[in-house]
């Protein structure tokens, strides 16, 4: 599938500065084929079975995401664990049962099945949550719209939000702890230990 893939997009794409963009217009033309054979023969039927068809865009995403975690997976096997059998940071057994968390959550979070259990255990929330504001006229936050000859901008934009989403998590990760250490917003006691 890859070769014929490969094959397909060899003749129609030129080389550009020394670098033959073909092989990579192939690589994704397999990993669409794959994405789109998955989705057609596994999950179409099952969510056409289920009444879920309103579902189809976002279960595509989230085929390329599984899709995006196999890859990691297979990266993770093959780079990390022989570069691990040649250079260990510290000497396990073959298969020590501490490690078997890590496998799995690996496996749960690599694989995508953390953001399926949680966009299908909140979307219905959060969808009414949006057409109510929506309701209201309440526009989503958008830097792009801010200065649109300036922020529309891609690297701008995505500074603006880098700062936006650093400042937050600055602001998140210090203020949370010292809620918690000193009581102050939070909705159980705070737990103090007396040194003797």
């Amino acid at each position: 599938m890859f070769w014929l893939a490969t094959q397909k997009y060899r003749k129609s794409v030129k080389i550009k500065h020394g670098f033959e963009y073909d092989y990579l217009l192939g690589i994704a033309a397999a990993y669409a084929s794959v994405q789109e054979f998955v989705f057609s023969n596994i999950a179409a039927p099952i969510l056409y079975q289920f009444n879920l068809m309103s579902w189809a865009e976002d279960v595509f995403d989230g085929i390329d995401w599984f899709l995006f975690g196999c890859i990691q997976i297979f990266l993770i096997l093959v780079v990390l664990r022989t570069w691990r059998r040649f250079a260990p940071a510290e000497k396990q057994g073959r298969f020590a049962k501490a490690s078997r968390a890590d496998v799995f959550y690996t496996l749960f979070h690599r694989l995508g099945i953390f953001h399926g259990i949680i966009f299908i255990a909140l979307s219905g929330i959060f969808f009414e949550i949006d057409s109510v504001l929506h309701d209201f006229r309440f526009e989503h936050f958008n830097v792009e719209s801010w200065w649109p000859g300036v922020t529309s901008i891609p690297v701008v934009s995505f500074l603006i939000y880098l700062i936006l989403f650093s400042w937050t998590s600055l602001t998140i990760s210090t203020t949370v702890p010292h809620m918690y250490l000193t009581g102050g917003g939070s909705f159980m006691p705070c737990i103090t230990v007396k040194r003797s």
